[in-house]
């Protein structure tokens, strides 16, 4: 009976939250009218032992940022925000024509099919125009059954007289009709008012009359209001009285709705698009922007230090979940909490509007906490608020205590967990009792914990009550060692070891029982050893020479004289040891040796041998990142190479490195042509080319008339001084003209020229 009693409270305490047509956020849960019960605490609403968990639901109306071109028609609550009076009257006393004060500037950025308007002009048969083009007095017209319906698209555009306008129930309407002892507030309003970053503008159609009901002008009008919304960019059209059916032709309609700027998207009220209908009951019609925002919701817990905790934070530990709330949906609009204290939880919602303006929306619920069955653990070895301690091998006794004795509980139930370098575990129900009913739990003798350590438990307890009502306690379990401590020392011949406020001279091992701070037996262990004088010798192979213990450095070996090379040292205990040192240097240098030193053009390959002093393994580095461990390896060279740089890098048994490099060269085409020769004598009488990796050779050679004297193809061709007659050629200088090609590329010719001299 009393949870439903609370259910039924909660209730009567909640209140739906509609829409505003401004930005805003509204926690649902958050009562509006205050229940008596919790509103002497000042609480909004309360959680108790059966209702823990408490569902927050934000209820949000924001401006569309990027607008998708579409917007939503849908029936409201007549409820117009101003008077039909309220503003400025506007001195239209004509028909069919648009207001002789050029409209309306606008207070605030105002987007219409997402583009910023700042003006507005009115007519007096019910239209609003964002329509740059009018001008004041201009007509406005009235025969506009033939638009209707008005229903157009990319492929078919209205052809509406009056695009970028808002049909606010415009029918044929006749300001002209209103007596003048009426006139002050009877016709066109229009209104700027409201604060930022709420203000709105209406347009007011008040007690117009129909044309052509000039006689009736008392009873068959019209009184309607559109309203501009900042921030939202929301229009509505509030119609407490219409009258249609005008008498002139192409007037009898009436219709409602938007329509933008290239009459290519329209968007009506349903049933008026358009109509006939004499409307006495009053109606209204909102048309909200769609579209995307891109905005940030959180939800926060206020402390009373004035601090905000974030809801969700830690959404992937449970516990914390518990503590703190986590959200219930993906946008941030709902979330969970667990008050376990009263508590003020806020929502947030930031973002930038269409026209660049920054909301920030914020709505608080107070929520309290009954605690009219709270409980605690009891325990003999409590140290202090919630935390007990013992020592191992004493076992733990836990209670469940009530401020007052109890009869109505049902069922109790613990739980046990052991915490122990930062992983936490649960204890099996078979290593504790529980006993008294379930009211109290028994903790054996600690004899498994590891030595030397502190291990932490948390008993957990949960009381579930006759009424269903459910309470939890929890408090920290320390188990302090037995600690057994092991100390070691030494000492010299002839010494003494203090500890323990005692002398020791004798090798052996010493016990001591005392108590910790904690109050737990423990026991301490002495090793103690006695170390006598000792002679080593410090055997040392380096591929560096070595700056010993000494402060000599040996530039070579010194294994002949190591009984000269002595230090006197303490060991690790204190005593004196004699050292002696056996140094042998084995140095390390890289070497190359390359067989033959340079290739050639018809021998490409080189062999490559690594006679480095003292490595016992090597890497041979080439230019195309290649890598050998070979002592001996080849280089073949790509005929397009000239050169090659060959690295070595060598390593010794004892940690030194060393490098070097070789530079290799190609021998590539070479060809010799000689500047002058002898004909007739011994030596030098004929005229050759020599070559290297040549495999083609034309020779031309002109006396100084440009008469050819001799012509040869081959590699061993030459010249004997004889002109083509067989006639032997003058002493002079002769033009050759050579052209030839290399082995590596044979068929592509170059040319030489030059001059020869012939002697005689």
């Amino acid at each position: 009976m009393k949870k439903l009693f609370l259910s039924l409270l909660l209730a009567v305490c909640f209140m739906s939250i509609g829409h505003a047509q401004c930005p805003n956020v509204t926690i649902q849960e958050r009562m509006h009218t205050p229940c008596p019960e919790y509103a002497a605490h000042g609480w909004d609403t309360a959680v108790n032992c059966g209702v823990t968990q408490l569902k927050l639901n934000a209820e949000a109306f924001i401006t569309t940022q990027h607008f998708n071109g579409t917007y939503l028609v849908e029936s409201i609550p007549y409820d117009p925000p101003e008077p039909f009076t309220a503003g400025i009257h506007l001195p239209i006393s004509s028909d069919d024509i648009w207001d002789a004060q050029g409209g309306l500037n606008i207070d605030f950025p105002f987007q219409f099919f997402g583009v910023t308007q700042n003006h507005v002009t009115l007519a007096a048969n019910g239209l609003v125009s964002f329509n740059t083009a009018i001008t004041p007095e201009q007509g406005s017209g009235y025969a506009w059954d033939s638009y209707y319906p008005l229903n157009p698209s990319v492929q078919n555009p209205t052809a509406f007289p009056w695009p970028n306008s808002i049909l606010a129930c415009a029918s044929d309407m006749d300001p002209s009709y209103i007596p003048s002892s009426e006139s002050s507030v009877r016709g066109v309003f229009k209104y700027s008012g409201g604060e930022a970053p709420c203000r709105h503008i209406t347009v007011s159609w008040n007690q117009v009359p129909v044309f052509g009901h000039s006689s009736e002008q008392s009873t068959y009008n019209c009184t309607h209001q559109v309203v501009l919304w900042e921030g939202t960019n929301v229009i509505e059209v509030h119609v407490k009285k219409h009258r249609s059916h005008g008498t002139a032709s192409g007037g009898n309609w009436s219709a409602i709705g938007i329509l933008n700027d290239n009459g290519t998207s329209a968007f009506m009220a349903p049933g008026r698009n358009p109509f006939q209908d004499n409307i006495d009951t009053p109606e209204a019609w909102r048309f909200t922007p769609l579209g995307t925002t891109v905005k940030t919701i959180n939800w926060y817990r206020l402390t009373e230090s004035g601090d905000s905790i974030e809801v969700g934070v830690n959404a992937n530990d449970s516990r914390a979940q518990q503590a703190e709330g986590y959200y219930g949906s993906s946008d941030h609009m709902t979330c969970y909490v667990y008050p376990t204290e009263t508590a003020t939880y806020k929502v947030t919602i930031r973002y930038n509007g269409a026209t660049g303006y920054f909301y920030y929306l914020t709505d608080t619920i107070r929520i309290g906490v009954d605690t009219n069955t709270v409980y605690e653990i009891a325990t003999p070895q409590s140290i202090g608020n919630r935390h007990a301690a013992a020592c191992y091998g004493t076992q733990g006794q836990f209670n469940i205590s009530f401020p007052t004795p109890r009869n109505d509980v049902e069922n109790y139930t613990w739980e046990v967990t052991h915490t122990q370098n930062g992983q936490t575990t649960m204890v099996p129900e078979n290593q504790y009792v529980i006993s008294n009913g379930g009211a109290s739990l028994l903790f054996p003798a600690t004899t498994s914990m590891r030595e030397d350590k502190t291990d932490t438990f948390h008993i957990y307890t949960t009381v579930i009550f006759n009424n269903g009502c459910i309470r939890s306690d929890s408090l920290i379990y320390e188990v302090y060692p037995n600690y057994s401590i092991a100390y070691a020392g030494a000492i010299c011949n002839n010494q003494i070891f203090e500890k323990w406020d005692e002398q020791f001279v004798a090798a052996g091992d010493y016990t001591r029982h005392f108590h910790t701070i904690h109050g737990c037996d423990s026991v301490e262990t002495l090793h103690l050893e006695v170390s006598p004088v000792s002679t080593t010798i410090d055997q040392i192979i380096d591929c560096k020479p070595l700056t010993w213990r000494n402060g000599t450095t040996y530039y070579e070996s010194n294994t002949a004289t190591a009984s000269v090379d002595t230090v006197v040292v303490q060991n690790q205990y204190g005593c004196d040891s004699i050292i002696q040192l056996n140094f042998t240097l084995m140095p390390l240098e890289a070497r190359i040796e390359a067989t033959p030193s340079s290739a050639s053009i018809d021998q490409l390959n080189i062999k490559l041998v690594d006679v480095s002093i003292g490595a016992n393994r090597r890497e041979w580095l080439f230019p195309n990142g290649n890598v050998s461990m070979s002592q001996m390896t080849n280089y073949n060279f790509d005929p397009s190479e000239d050169s090659a740089i060959i690295g070595l890098h060598v390593y010794s048994p004892y940690g030194c490195t060393d490098d070097t490099t070789i530079t290799l060269h190609l021998l590539k085409e070479n060809i010799w042509i000689p500047n002058a020769f002898t004909p007739g004598e011994e030596t030098n009488n004929r005229f050759f080319v020599s070559t290297v990796g040549i495999v083609y050779l034309q020779m031309y050679i002109y006396d100084r008339r440009g008469e050819l004297v001799c012509h040869f193809e081959e590699l061993d061709g030459y010249w004997d001084g004889n002109d083509t007659k067989g006639e032997p050629c003058k002493t002079g200088a002769y033009t050759y003209v050579c052209r030839y090609a290399n082995i590596i590329h044979p068929n592509a010719i170059q040319t030489k020229r030059g001059t020869i001299t012939l002697i005689r």
